[in-house]
């Protein structure tokens, strides 16, 4: 499920918190918070782009179930480079003791097209209302804890 920003809604709300201004109401809080998720993402993007120079020219040819995959490969690379470092023999051996290791663990195997399910508008509608009202409220519980500590 995408879910965007709500439309007609301040989105970059950072301007304002420079102004000591907070959000006004659920919606704001969400846009706020998708606002820096979406930074968040951007920076991750960015810097397995500049690891991995498949993502440097289009995606000639790939199907949007691979593209989501190499997102997914690439991340876990990514991050399994991180924490043993960059020397190939020992990505090598350590992938190969992984693939040793599941040989003897039945997996499940999750249909592919489960990924892919459509919802209606509606549905997305109620789902991010639900959320940013989930969002509000803990937002305001912490602002009532904030206000009497101080």
């Amino acid at each position: 499920m995408l879910l965007t920003p709500y439309m007609k809604v301040r989105y970059h709300l950072k301007e304002n918190r420079a102004a000591a201004e907070k959000p006004e109401n659920a919606k704001e809080l969400f846009n706020l918070r998708h606002a820096s998720l979406r930074n968040a993402i951007e920076r991750v993007f960015g810097v397995v782009k500049n690891r991995f120079k498949i993502w440097d020219s289009p995606r000639k040819g790939y199907s949007m179930k691979t593209q989501v995959k190499l997102v997914y490969a690439l991340t876990a690379l990514h991050n399994f480079m991180n924490w043993k470092g960059d020397d190939p023999v020992a990505i090598a051996e350590q992938i190969e003791k992984d693939e040793r290791a599941r040989d003897g663990i039945n997996e499940l195997k999750r249909d592919e097209e489960e990924v892919y399910i459509i919802n209606s508008a509606e549905e997305v509608n109620a789902r991010q209302d639900v959320i940013a009202e989930m969002m509000w409220q803990s937002y305001l519980e912490h602002r009532r804890f904030v206000d009497n500590s101080a």
